[in-house]
């Protein structure tokens, strides 16, 4: 199967200040397969909606996720957050994963970059709906 993902990460950063990223709110995939004789192909065309976020150490596909150092659960929101060595060899990357797929975005961050955090609206019970913030400094 052969998958191609459309948009790229947006970014908004003051200097000085917290870099403020923003994850696409979802993502548009186009797959295709061959289907064996007497069946046909076709796919769904609900969105793919952004559902958590992600810290690696280094790239992707080195497979190296990283655990939040910290999780805090608050009345209809909790939070995540990743403290980043700054003596690292490799730039630390963020990664935007979406529902239905296995697909995602990532980009490396600044190599100065030592701690980020991202925010997620909750329900009364804890269950994360999704992301509201992604900031790092």
């Amino acid at each position: 199967m052969r998958a191609i993902l459309f948009l790229s990460l947006a970014l908004a950063s003051a200097a000085g200040a917290a870099e403020q990223l923003q994850c696409p709110a979802s993502v548009s995939i186009e797959k295709s397969a061959i289907a064996p004789p007497g069946w046909r192909v076709f796919s769904g065309r609900a969105p793919h909606t952004l559902q958590r976020v992600g810290m690696y150490d280094g790239d992707p596909n080195a497979d190296a996720s990283l655990v939040p150092d910290r999780v805090v659960e608050a009345a209809r929101e909790s939070r995540d957050e990743w403290r980043l060595p700054v003596a690292r060899q490799e730039a630390a990357w963020v990664a935007c994963f979406y529902a239905g797929t296995g697909m995602y975005l990532a980009r490396p961050l600044d190599r100065g970059v030592s701690r980020c955090s991202a925010r997620y609206l909750t329900t009364a019970t804890g269950l994360r709906l999704g992301v509201t913030s992604l900031a790092c400094d």
